[in-house]
Order: structure tokens, then C-alpha cells, then sequence
């Protein structure tokens, strides 16, 4: 009996040991390769430190030309058949990773595989050196999507914004690229369509993102929303044509730079460019100012303080609707002065029908199958919702709050063919 306990003591022990010794030896391979990754990496890093003229081929879409030198040349190829085998060894090593590890690596590699042309004509030329790189890509989803976006502030949502449109993405078989606005080339042809999304400092580098636009239409890239929808969207005078094509506005009026303005009635002073209230000004009947920015004075209505209306609308479709709301010691709806949203579970039949309408009106004037998205803010006055502002460009889908716009926006997207 006693050997008996003593012989099944130690087979439990040489499974305890086999088990401990396995654990160790996992932990010691997934350092190793942790290592190996690091090492690959470091090795890239010196590489382009090395040789700085190198980097935009890498991260900026740039393109080598006929006529550059064959130093540079052998330069750019040198680091890209680095890059690749580094990719080529993670691809390898992910073939026993867990499904976490694969899809942020996977994702890592095709973004940057994505932002250089030079990476891609190697890796074309050289299929066989790289087979467990190319075995990869093939199981990745045929569409891309190149998100545009800013890293030039730190809005408090946006890597929330950003990284709810890229989940989604990532849920319906796209595979996206989120890429700042300031370090894209627009004058290069994509194969992927071209999704500005939150570009929320471009009206701080107003003729810079117009000159980008107009360089992204010349190139005959599919552009959401289209580029004209956009250029159109960037000065608040649109309220105007609005206007005269039947749409109820809160009465506004323009002022030039420089005009000096006698208030008859509270008002909201705001510039013609800006977003998120900015220079934004609240004027009491009777004061006098001289404006130092072409503006709209826009009458100012107390209904704000039961919520300002804002309705997504996704292919002339009401799909999500946020109540805006004040805090008690300021008129603005926006987070950064005490503002709060409220998704509603239900949207308001005359709010969905008023938004609709608006984006009908606009695709009217620039009719474009690319113009997929935008959200309309409204106000409500003597029972009649009235268009308070109207954005195409960079509309927040509150991918905090809900997913409904971003999967509607995503879903759109699936559905058109490039």
C-alpha cells in the first residue's frame, strides 16, 4: 500500500515538473521571440536613422522616380527587403500566436505595407521570399479603407472616434489604414477608397486642407464624402444657399472682416470657418462690435437649453439621433464648456424627416454617389425644426455612445462598389 502511495506520488510530481517545465519553457520561447521582434525592429529603426531621406517611402506613400540616384535607389530597396523580412519572421511566428497578437500584428504590418509603394513593388517582385507574409495577405479581406485623421491635437475623443470606425471596419471584412491627413500624398492614385474622417484641425490650416482637396479630386481618387460636397461644406455661407433652395435656417446674416456690428437682438457671432464652436460669441441686444474674421450672426434661440438636435444621416437615411445640451452656466453644447449628449433610442419622426430633406438638398447641388455621410443640427422653434449648422467634412458619428452610425457609415461603404 505504502509503495503504491509513494509510486502515484511521483508520477503526480514528474506531471507537476512536465507542466512547470512547459509553462517555463512557452514563457521563455514567447521572450525569445519578444527579442527577436524587438531586434528586427531596432535594426529597421537605426537603418532609416541612419539614412533620414529614406523615411517617406516608408511612412509617407512616397515614391521612388527614374531619375533618382542609385544610391538612394539601393537605399530604399535595402530597407524594404528588411522591413519585409522582418514582417516575414512575425508572419511566421503568428502561425501559433492567439487571435489577439494576430490581429494587431496583422494590422501593423498591412498599414505600413499600405503607406509605402516601395514596400509593395518589392514584396511583388519577391513573392517567394516572403511565403508566410504573402499567406497572410491573402487571408486578410479583399477591401481596404485609408481612414484620414490628425496628429497634429489630442481632442479627448478621438482615438475614441478613431478607433470605433476601425473596429467596425475590422468586424465587416475591411481592412483599415488610419493615416494622418498632414502626411498624405494626394496626389498619388489608391486603390482603396479615401475616407476623411476626423480631420479636426483643418480650420486651423484652412488653405492647406483646400489645397489638399483640390489635389485629392485632380488625382480621381474615391474621396467619402466627395471632394466638392466637402470644399462647398468649409464656409458656413452654404446656410445661405440653404436658404433660398427652401430650407428653414436660424436667421443668420454675413458680416466681412472688419465690419463693425450693431446687435439688435441676442445673437451668436461665429466665424465663417471653425468647428466646435470656436471664436464663438454670445451678444446681448443692443452691443456694438467690429468683427475681426468674416462671420455669421446667427439669432440666438432659447431652445438650446432643451436640446439641440443632431441626426446622422447615412445615404439620405436618419440613422442615429444625439441630444445636445448645455450646462447651466453656458449657452455651448460642446464637451470642453460642460456639455452633455444623450443618445436617444428612438429618433424623432419630423427631426428624421427634416435631416433627410437637408441631405437630399445638398446632393442636389453636388450629386456624387460618394457623398454617403453627415450629420445636421437643428433647433426647434414655433413647433419647426430650423438647420443650424450642416457638416460633410469631419462629423462626429459618437462612436462612444453608440455604434449605429459607424456600422450604418461601415455598412455603406461594404456596399459600394470601387
Amino acid at each position: 500500500m505504502l509503495i503504491n502511495i509513494i509510486s502515484f506520488s511521483s508520477l503526480i510530481l514528474s506531471i507537476l515538473s512536465l507542466v512547470i517545465h512547459y509553462a517555463y519553457s512557452r514563457k521563455n520561447m514567447k521572450i525569445t521571440k519578444y527579442d527577436k521582434v524587438t531586434s528586427l525592429f531596432h535594426e529597421i529603426d537605426i537603418r532609416i536613422l541612419e539614412n533620414p531621406e529614406t523615411r517617406d517611402y516608408f511612412y509617407k506613400n512616397l515614391e521612388l522616380k527614374d531619375n533618382d540616384s542609385i544610391i538612394l535607389k539601393n537605399k530604399v530597396y535595402t530597407i524594404s527587403e528588411l522591413i519585409l523580412d522582418s514582417f516575414e519572421w512575425i508572419s511566421h511566428y503568428l502561425e501559433t500566436s492567439g487571435k489577439t497578437d494576430k490581429l494587431s500584428w496583422n494590422n501593423y504590418m498591412i498599414n505600413v505595407y499600405n503607406s509605402s509603394p516601395e514596400i509593395r513593388k518589392f514584396h511583388s517582385k519577391n513573392i517567394e521570399w516572403h511565403p508566410y507574409f504573402q499567406k497572410m495577405k491573402e487571408k486578410l479581406p479583399n477591401k481596404e479603407l485609408l481612414i484620414l485623421t490628425t496628429d497634429k491635437i489630442n481632442f479627448p475623443d478621438l482615438n475614441s472616434e478613431n478607433l470605433s470606425i476601425i473596429k467596425t471596419c475590422e468586424k465587416n471584412n475591411i481592412c483599415p489604414t488610419l493615416l494622418s491627413w498632414h502626411d498624405f500624398n494626394p496626389e498619388l492614385k489608391y486603390s482603396s477608397p479615401i475616407l476623411i474622417r476626423t480631420v479636426w484641425d483643418y480650420s486651423e490650416h484652412i488653405e492647406e486642407f483646400r489645397e489638399f482637396l483640390l489635389k485629392l479630386k485632380k488625382s480621381s481618387n474615391v474621396v467619402i464624402n466627395n471632394v466638392d460636397t466637402i470644399l462647398w461644406n468649409i464656409d458656413k455661407t452654404y446656410l445661405f444657399q440653404l436658404e433660398k433652395k427652401g430650407i428653414k435656417i436660424v436667421p443668420a446674416k454675413y458680416y466681412p472682416k472688419g465690419c463693425e456690428i450693431k446687435v439688435i437682438e441676442k445673437s451668436v457671432l461665429k466665424p465663417t470657418i471653425g468647428l466646435g464652436s470656436q471664436k464663438a460669441l454670445l451678444l446681448n441686444e443692443n452691443e456694438s462690435i467690429t468683427v475681426d474674421y468674416d462671420s455669421i450672426l446667427t439669432t440666438f434661440r432659447e431652445s438650446i437649453y432643451e436640446g439641440e438636435k443632431s441626426i446622422i444621416v447615412i445615404q439620405g437615411k436618419a440613422k442615429l439621433q444625439i441630444n445636445k445640451y448645455p450646462n447651466n452656466n453656458d449657452w455651448r453644447v460642446q464637451p470642453q464648456y460642460g456639455g452633455k449628449y444623450k443618445v436617444m433610442d428612438k429618433i424623432d419622426d419630423d427631426a428624421a424627416k427634416f435631416a433627410e430633406i437637408v441631405y437630399k438638398t445638398v446632393h442636389s447641388i453636388y450629386p456624387n454617389k460618394n457623398f454617403i455621410y453627415t450629420r445636421v443640427d437643428m433647433l426647434i422653434f414655433n413647433q419647426q425644426y430650423e438647420l443650424l449648422e450642416f457638416e460633410a467634412i469631419e462629423p462626429s458619428l459618437y462612436g462612444d455612445l453608440s455604434t449605429k452610425a459607424t456600422q450604418a457609415l461601415v455598412d455603406s461603404i461594404s456596399d459600394l462598389h470601387y
